[in-house]
């Protein structure tokens, strides 16, 4: 009977060592990744990636383009976006540090005279005293997939911070 339940509490531990977090799979998006082909694209560089373009070489008029450059450099919405972003990249280093333990090195020396009347000798001396201390000051074993669940939620959202910014900016720009 005995081994029987060390059995089911064995089996029980092991099966709960998994991870609950389902896998994410990226949903394709509704817009088509490349320019579409004709003669009106040539100038835009028809057949190159929709990124690959700046907004630069979009805008053909360069005193917009001027404009448009003072606008991104002097916009308080867009700074605070960028502040977000700086925000969520410490977040995330935070969470991805998490995984690893936290190591302590301490270090101390101390020197001191004795004089005679109060040493065990009866001479005057000088005492060295040193040490050193080496710890693992906190470590949480993942297990079941928390801290990694973690890390990885504070990547998405500095992914996510980061495509705001850049929605914030191609509003900018559009507007």
């Amino acid at each position: 009977m005995k081994l029987w339940e060390i059995l089911i509490f064995c089996l029980c531990f092991l099966f709960s060592g998994c991870t609950l977090a389902p896998k994410y799979k990226r949903p394709e998006p509704p817009i088509p990744s490349s320019w579409p082909k004709g003669e009106v694209y040539k100038e835009i560089g028809a057949g190159s990636e929709a990124e690959e373009v700046k907004w630069e070489e979009f805008v053909g008029d360069e005193r917009l383009n001027k404009v448009l450059q003072i606008t991104l450099s002097n916009n308080r919405d867009l700074r605070i976006a960028a502040l977000n972003v700086e925000e969520a990249r410490a977040y995330y280093g935070i969470q991805r540090m998490e995984l690893f333990p936290t190591f302590d090195l301490t270090g101390f020396g101390s020197k001191e005279r004795v004089p005679a009347d109060l040493s065990e000798t009866g001479k005057r001396m000088t005492r060295e005293s040193y040490s050193v201390d080496f710890g693992i000051l906190s470590w949480e074993i993942d297990l079941f997939g928390r801290i990694r669940s973690l890390k990885e939620k504070a990547l998405e959202e500095y992914m996510a911070t980061e495509e705001t910014r850049r929605g914030i900016e191609i509003s900018l720009l559009s507007s």
